[in-house]
């Protein structure tokens, strides 16, 4: 960028880039890359400070509240204001991602469809999480990344051991130790496109979720540490099953 141009303009022409421009436009500079990543960084959140009651409730007795030390990382926003209503195709040549996001519209689409599907297409390729470079703290546990129902049906079944929901594994990197630490690399991290085709695979008969749920309900993101106790278990056989759980919890 040619120095005359107002450091204020770059900011903007960076700001109305395509998110898939970034790896080539961070290599212009120092200075851009470090815009770029604080542009990029905007799209996440700090995770809210769930109550234990309400974790133990939602995902079940053998959950606790972790704490700030034991999750320094963010999470998208797509993920926290995810709504279940979106444009999906399916495509079995696929490998995995086999429920895409679909911006091939119809006349007289939902705008509300339009909007949720346009805005997971845009960040698609994002990781589910990034790692909050404000805290000292390292990333202990595996991170899973799911969804649970919060009727009274399925709140009964977690106060009984069950669950509603699933959950899968959103840092793929292979953990050889429990006292290994977590890497939240982008390459190893869960993608919104992959959370977003999970949840249509795995809900798309499920009268509890949308879009088979009728709308007026929203999911609330809550964190939780599943932490069992095992009375036969050795403390580092029970500190190895141990994992972070982001879920959201459908709510009407």
């Amino acid at each position: 960028m040619a120095r005359s141009t107002p450091p204020e303009v770059q900011d903007l022409i960076l700001e109305a880039a395509d998110n898939s421009q970034y790896p080539t436009l961070r290599l212009v500079c120092k200075s851009w890359d470090t815009t770029i990543l604080r542009i990029f960084k905007k799209q996440y959140r700090e995770l809210p400070n769930t109550d234990e009651s309400d974790i133990k409730k939602y995902f079940g007795r053998a959950y606790a509240a972790p704490g700030e030390s034991l999750t320094p990382f963010l999470v998208h926003k797509a993920v926290c204001e995810f709504t279940g209503y979106a444009r999906i195709k399916e495509d079995w040549s696929q490998t995995e991602n086999i429920y895409q996001i679909d911006t091939d519209f119809e006349s007289g689409e939902d705008p509300a469809v339009i909007a949720e599907t346009l805005r997971l297409k845009a960040c698609a390729d994002d990781p589910v999480f990034i790692r909050d470079t404000s805290k000292p703290h390292d990333i202990r546990y595996p991170i899973y990344l799911g969804w649970v129902a919060g009727d009274p049906a399925s709140v009964a079944l977690a106060g009984q051991g069950g669950s509603s929901g699933h959950s899968f594994i959103a840092t793929k990197n292979n953990i050889q130790d429990y006292r290994d630490r977590v890497s939240l690399k982008g390459h190893n991290t869960m993608k919104i496109a992959e959370f977003v085709s999970l949840y249509f695979q795995y809900t798309k008969r499920d009268e509890r979720y949308p879009p088979q749920r009728g709308k007026g309900g929203k999911f609330v993101v809550h964190t939780g540490m599943w932490a069992p106790f095992y009375a036969d278990a050795t403390a580092e056989a029970m500190e190895a099953v141990k994992r972070i759980d982001i879920k959201i919890v459908y709510m009407e």
